[in-house]
């Protein structure tokens, strides 16, 4: 069975005995990761990790004799959220010369992100690509420009750029 990360998976055991139940363990390998006393025996959750689970249950019965059940297998497959094909550069729009001045790429933008290229486009600046890699600053020195930054990413479109508008004030 494959599942998606997140989603809910609920496993059920239909133990019986000629005797009474009073619990079902369910296991991932040989880890414990849920128990039920009542029927229907359950075992639910949506924070399983990415990869292939091996689940198990073990029926107790009140004579404290156990059965285990065989294991299913289990595959939860890890969420792809591609890249946004567009979005903010955050930090000033205009700045006065020799002020510095320093831009942020969103986290949006961040997610899955491999590697990011400052540049400017337009008047010559001063640029400093900060210690993080997803913030720079900028000493604008004259004319307009935009401030962009190419970022590649590990999944989906492989790189795309985000620029945003920066002038010189003149206040």
């Amino acid at each position: 069975m494959n599942y998606n990360q997140g989603q809910n998976v609920t496993i059920t055991s239909s133990a019986t005995s000629a005797v009474t139940i009073t619990k079902v363990e369910f296991y991932d390998g040989t880890s414990l990761v849920g128990t039920d006393t009542s029927t229907p025996y359950n075992f639910s959750s949506s924070s399983l990790n990415v990869g292939t689970h091996s689940f198990t249950a073990k029926a107790y019965s009140e004579c404290n004799k156990t059965a285990t059940s065989t294991a299913i297998t289990i595959k939860i497959n890890g969420v792809v959220t591609p890249p946004p094909t567009s979005g903010p550069i955050s930090g000033p729009s205009c700045g006065r010369p020799l002020q510095s001045l320093t831009y942020e790429l969103s986290p949006q933008q961040r997610a899955n992100a491999t590697s990011y290229n400052w540049f400017f486009r337009g008047a010559k600046q001063s640029l400093t690509v900060n210690s993080n890699g997803y913030s720079a600053t900028v000493v604008p020195t004259r004319g307009n420009g935009e401030i962009c930054v190419g970022v590649r990413y590990s999944t989906g479109t492989s790189y795309v750029e985000y620029c945003k508008t920066i002038t010189v004030c003149t206040n």
